[in-house]
């Protein structure tokens, strides 16, 4: 029976193996970019908190307009790098927003480079560099105010996230998070809630 198990010339163990073999292909797809991005963060009440969504997609037009514009080469303290693209930020930026009178803002995007040693080094080093206000301000035209930019694009919930407490109790690892929920209409926020979740 074991020599059967594996033996090319056995149809049915063949029939098997290329059942499976096209399974993991299917899969395999899908598990290769199920990766956690790096969120977005948020401040309220001068608190940064993390993001589970990301604001910026809400409107992909927006987004890909973002994208279009982020340079690829960069010059850093007289260094040269580039842009890179990693698996843990597909969107290929991070953005920081506030809440401010009432109001969700857009204050500043990031993306990653790779920065180059000077000549003859080959020591390079990764870096998040900030999208110039000018750029950032030009894509973003339609929802300047005086304030800076208002997400008025945003209508929906937003949920964060941030750090309260660790600790360990009967040998348990409590770890205790402040939860916000933020309704926002127009980029106009309607009701926090604020959960406290362990």
């Amino acid at each position: 029976p074991e020599k059967l198990l594996y033996s090319p010339s056995n149809p049915r163990i063949m029939n098997i193996y290329k059942r499976l073999f096209i399974i993991l292909l299917s899969v395999f797809p899908f598990t290769a970019n199920a990766f956690i991005d790096i969120p977005d963060s948020i401040i309220i009440d001068g608190k940064v908190h993390e993001l589970y969504g990301y604001p910026l997609e809400k409107n992909t037009e927006l987004a890909q307009k973002l994208r279009e514009i982020l340079p690829e080469k960069v010059t850093l303290d007289g260094k040269n790098g580039e842009r890179t693209y990693t698996t843990n930020c597909s969107r290929e930026y991070v953005s920081t927003w506030e809440i401010a009178d009432n109001k969700l803002f857009l204050r500043k995007i990031e993306f990653e480079v790779e920065l180059y040693g000077k000549s003859g080094s080959s020591t390079t080093k990764f870096q998040w560099v900030e999208l110039s206000k000018e750029k950032l301000e030009n894509v973003f035209a339609q929802y300047l105010t005086d304030d800076g930019i208002q997400a008025k694009w945003v209508n929906s919930l937003i949920f964060t996230k941030t750090h309260i407490n660790s600790d360990y109790k009967a040998g348990y690892h409590i770890t205790t998070y402040e939860e916000v929920s933020i309704n926002i209409n127009e980029g106009c926020i309607q009701e926090p809630l604020f959960i406290t979740d362990i």
